[in-house]
């Protein structure tokens, strides 16, 4: 034997690994493997997040143009002003006899804007009335009556626009009138408002809206187009799971989702107590008074929102890692000067 190996030394060498040296490879690679998938986990949260982050911010932006879009021109009635710098006396007699109580402030033009607040934190609403400025039709010659039909001159381009149904805004600058378009005025140039007709559980509670516009007594009158629009937080999603979004209400319509991942909604209303023009305090819907609602010049807005995931009921709002606060501040153009 010895001999042998003496004669063919190299073949002593040829060896296979020992069971010491494949434990060794087998813990080097589950080690090479267990970090690149840590790597790759680590990429993927980053992604994830970069995504979410990227979502939020986005909603951010479409939601602040939204509501300075809708809130900004909230109002603007017409000729007469809505706010302590003019006439505020509105008369309404828009009526909504549908059984959805949320839709009622939609209807209530007494007052350009109309808040709720949130009971123990939960968050607000809020419902703003304005004037379509592109949508104006002049007042030609006297209505007679305050209960006559209002005639409009029928060769401007935006006339040809209103139609049964519409809610009509008519004044001067001294008075205001709201009332429902109850005809469709074709070629006759007339606006009515009767009592008689109800669309879409919509009417007019009265047929006088105590005023003779287009009198020669009285300043040259403008017929618009009124909008209102009303959005609120509420819980949507898949049994089992739940987001909360913004929705927008408008009129005549249904509640729309605008963004999924709003899960909080705040409002505080700038009152101006010097009659400068600028809010002196800001402070919720419930301490303003009915008083004060004519002195709100400004709102200063809050929004909590996620990236728009579904989140288990038995979690409640997404984790804080995962949400961001925004808060801005919104001038009302038609109520006083700078906020």
């Amino acid at each position: 034997m010895n001999s042998y190996l003496k004669k063919y030394p190299m073949r002593r060498l040829c060896q296979g690994l020992t069971l010491v040296e494949l434990m060794i490879a087998l813990v080097l690679s589950l080690l090479l493997m267990s970090g690149a998938i840590s790597i790759f986990m680590s990429s993927k949260q980053t992604f994830k997040l970069e995504e979410n982050v990227s979502r939020i911010q986005e909603s951010m932006r479409y939601v602040a143009s939204r509501f300075i879009n809708d809130f900004a021109g909230g109002g603007f009635y017409g000729c007469a002003q809505s706010s302590k710098d003019g006439n505020s006396n509105v008369t309404n007699v828009v009526s909504y006899s549908g059984g959805d109580d949320w839709k009622t402030p939609l209807y209530d033009f007494a007052q350009p804007l109309i808040g709720v607040e949130g009971a123990s934190g939960a968050p607000d609403s809020l419902t703003m009335h304005y004037a379509k400025a592109g949508v104006a039709v002049p007042v030609t010659t006297s209505m007679g009556s305050q209960t006559g039909s209002v005639p409009v001159d029928q060769n401007v381009a935006t006339y040809s626009e209103l139609e049964a149904g519409d809610i009509i805004s008519v004044s001067d600058c001294d008075a205001l009138a709201i009332f429902m378009l109850t005809n469709d005025p074709g070629n006759s140039g007339l606006l009515a408002h009767d009592t008689n007709t109800t669309l879409n559980n919509v009417s007019n509670s009265e047929a006088g809206i105590q005023h003779v516009f287009g009198d020669t007594r009285f300043s040259a009158a403008t017929v618009y187009e009124m909008e209102a629009v009303n959005y609120q937080v509420l819980a949507t999603g898949p049994v089992g799971s739940k987001i909360s979004g913004l929705f927008a209400t408008r009129l005549g319509g249904e509640r729309q989702l605008l963004i999924a991942g709003v899960q909080d909604f705040q409002i505080t209303y700038g009152v101006d107590q010097d009659n400068d023009g600028s809010a002196d305090r800001y402070t919720d819907w419930d301490s303003v008074g009915s008083a004060n609602l004519d002195l709100i010049t400004s709102l200063r807005i809050f929004l909590e929102i996620n990236p728009g995931t579904p989140v288990a009921d038995s979690q409640g709002k997404m984790a804080d890692d995962e949400t961001r606060e925004f808060t801005f501040t919104i001038k009302l153009r038609n109520r006083g000067g700078t906020i």
